[in-house]
C-alpha cells in the first residue's frame, strides 16, 4: 500500500474518532444544558450512524489494499469521513443557535418603547392576561381572554355595574 493511502485512511479514522467523541459528549451533555429533545435525538442518531458507518467501512474494506474498494466499503468510508461529520457540524451550529436564542430571551431588555406603540401582553393565568405599559403592569388592566377589559374604577363610577374582581 502506498504511503498516501495509509495517511488517507488514518485521516478518515481520525475524523471518525473525533466525530464519535464529540457526538457522544454532546449526547451526555445536551440534556443538562436544556437543549430541545429534537436536537438531542439528532445528536444520538448521528452518533449511531457514525458508529455504524465506521464499523461497516472497517469490516467491508478489511481486505482492500488499494482504493477504490468495494461499493459498500467506499460508501461507508465517505459517510464516516465526510457526510456524517458535516451533518454533525450543522447540528452543533443549531445547538449554538438554540443556546444564543435562549440567552437572548432571558437577558433583560434595556431599550425604551416608542411613544404610542402597542402595549405588551403577559399571561397572568390560564384565562387572564395583563397588558403592560412600560415595565410595570397596571392592576386595573387585567382582562380575561375573549372578554372585554375588567376595570374596577368603572364599577365605582357606574352604580349599576358590579365589581368583577377575580
Amino acid at each position: 500500500m502506498s504511503r498516501s493511502g495509509i495517511w488517507h485512511h488514518a485521516r478518515v479514522k481520525l475524523v471518525a474518532a473525533a466525530t464519535l467523541w464529540c457526538l457522544f459528549s454532546g449526547f451526555l451533555l445536551l440534556p443538562h444544558l436544556g437543549v430541545s429533545a429534537l436536537l438531542r435525538t439528532a445528536t444520538a442518531t448521528l452518533m449511531w450512524l457514525e458508529l455504524l458507518a465506521t464499523l461497516t467501512w472497517g469490516f467491508a474494506g478489511e481486505s482492500c489494499d488499494r482504493r477504490p474498494c468495494g461499493l459498500v466499503a467506499e460508501t461507508a468510508r465517505a459517510a464516516a469521513g465526510l457526510d456524517i461529520p458535516a451533518l454533525s457540524l450543522m447540528v452543533l451550529g443549531l445547538v449554538i443557535a438554540h443556546g444564543l436564542r435562549g440567552r437572548r430571551a432571558s437577558a433583560p431588555r434595556t431599550g425604551k418603547r416608542a411613544a404610542g406603540s402597542a402595549p405588551r401582553i403577559a399571561l397572568a393565568g390560564p384565562r387572564q392576561r395583563i397588558e403592560t405599559h412600560g415595565r410595570a403592569a397596571d392592576a386595573d388592566t387585567i382582562t380575561e381572554l375573549g372578554r372585554e377589559p375588567v376595570v374596577r374604577e368603572n364599577a365605582k363610577r357606574l352604580p349599576h355595574a358590579r365589581d368583577v374582581a377575580e
